[in-house]
């Protein structure tokens, strides 16, 4: 090699195959440098930084793999209150659909790429909410009109037996009296009889309310009926509601919205027991939150749009971060309650 180098002669002028090498390398060295690509990886607010930083300390066992922070997401206007929901249906969904690593990264891309498609989705899906509070109240409305006029047919009958008391005492009076003329007696003083008229006009009251009550008991069965109906198709709608927000998974309740206290982290270890992914609801009166869980045998994941999505090594530390994220995070914002739906991976 040397040699050949030497060869070459330092002091004379390249040839014509020099300097064609000479350009090939400057371009191979240009093309070297490839193009820019950005980052997934988007750098958190500073205070999630430092909160991640604290629930790390608490659990140091977890591990975050991409932080989340859905304050720093450019996210269109129609969905200003935030995409926790449609975010964590995302991730349960992609999780569903892949291995762990493919997930995450996926997720990430889409938390790159894709916002508006989160944006249309949270949206999409808090209207689709209203509507079922809406039905569900319209439904609740009937059931009052219903016991109502229930009650009301009640208190008819009860009126018209007490009218019937009456008009049998005024009746049996009568028939006493009458047997006592013609035996000669004087009617006795001090005794209050119904005037024809009134009697006439008791037996018309009694005849309408009779007539109404009726009326009332015989439409009830069919009324209700009819909401029953409506109840059972609004409880289809709310599976398939469910079912959405856990990314295609079919969800139960496990643990309906209840205080928290003391003993939180054990209600969680207790409801998320089996293996599967979990939606976390937490509820204040101003407003919710959602924080997605995947339980396994092994490493569990958490992902909380706030924070981050997290690697732990085992269920009892994805419980922990879970409590460090409510202590962290959210007691301070007049978070009250929680619940767990469960979303079971076929």
């Amino acid at each position: 090699m040397n040699t050949r180098r030497s060869s070459l002669g330092y002091g004379a002028k390249p040839s014509g195959h020099a300097a064609a090498q000479d350009s090939t390398s400057a371009a191979l060295a240009e093309l070297r440098k490839g193009v820019h690509v950005p980052s997934m990886e988007r750098a958190p607010q500073e205070f999630i930084k430092q909160a991640c930083e604290n629930m790390k300390q608490e659990v140091p066992g977890a591990e975050i793999l991409q932080y989340t922070d859905q304050g720093g997401l450019k996210i269109p206007e129609e969905a200003r209150e935030g995409v926790c929901s449609a975010m964590t249906a995302e991730w349960i969904r992609l999780g569903a659909q892949n291995s762990q690593a493919d997930a995450s990264k996926a997720f990430g891309s889409v938390l790159q790429n894709d916002v508006g498609k989160l944006a249309n989705a949270q949206v999409a899906e808090m209207r689709h909410g209203d509507q079922i509070k809406q039905k569900n109240n319209a439904i609740m409305a009937q059931a009052d009109d219903i016991q109502g006029a229930a009650d009301d047919a009640k208190s008819m009958m009860a009126l018209q037996k007490d009218m019937n008391k009456q008009l049998r005492r005024n009746d049996k009076f009568l028939e006493h009296a009458d047997k006592e003329m013609r035996a000669g007696q004087p009617m006795r003083a001090g005794v209050d009889t119904l005037s024809l008229r009134k009697e006439v006009l008791l037996k018309n009251q009694k005849a309408a309310l009779r007539q109404e009550a009726g009326a009332i008991n015989a439409a009830l069965p069919g009324a209700v009926s009819q909401l029953q109906q409506k109840q059972a198709a609004l409880n289809v709608e709310t599976d398939q509601f469910r079912t959405a927000r856990g990314g295609g998974l079919p969800g139960t309740q496990v643990h309906d919205f209840k205080e928290f206290a003391n003993g939180f982290t054990d209600h969680v270890k207790t409801n998320t027991a089996a293996n599967g992914f979990y939606r976390i609801g937490l509820k204040g009166p101003d407003g919710g939150h959602v924080i997605g869980l995947h339980k396994t045998d092994g490493e569990c994941r958490l992902m909380d749009a706030n924070t981050a999505e997290w690697k732990t090594k085992n269920h009892n530390d994805m419980c922990e971060l879970l409590t460090a994220h409510v202590n962290e995070m959210y007691l301070d914002r007049n978070y009250t309650h929680f619940d767990i739906t469960q979303y079971k991976h076929p």
